[in-house]
């Protein structure tokens, strides 16, 4: 699940990970991941070259650590709906390039 907010980008997994506790036993925890807006760098959309539906949003941070998320279940509609709040600021009659955008901007298109 992805959590998008005026401050923070937060990522919590559906599915549990096993790791290993410092004593030797198996844990079942989630992934969790939350990136302050004023450490990330940019944020770009991209689909899957072989399957066009598969979508994915990339976020480097100041670091340039990077974060793929993937899995929307409405991407194209996320994107339709944030352009259009937008004024309807599309490139060549599309959504907007995220490549081009601000962090505040792509927080307010993926809101």
């Amino acid at each position: 699940l992805l959590f998008i907010s005026n401050n923070r980008i937060a990522f919590c997994s559906e599915r549990s990970i096993k790791v290993t506790s410092s004593t030797g036993k198996l844990l079942k925890v989630h992934y969790k991941v939350m990136i302050p807006l004023e450490k990330i760098n940019r944020a770009a959309a991209s689909a899957n070259a072989k399957k066009s539906t598969q979508k994915y949003v990339q976020i480097v941070t100041e670091d340039n650590f990077e974060f793929w998320f993937l899995g929307f279940l409405n991407h194209q509609r996320t994107l339709k709906n944030g352009s259009s709040r937008q004024g309807g600021d599309c490139v060549g009659g599309s959504p907007r390039d995220l490549s081009t955008l601000t962090k505040r901007e792509y927080v307010e298109l993926m809101t």
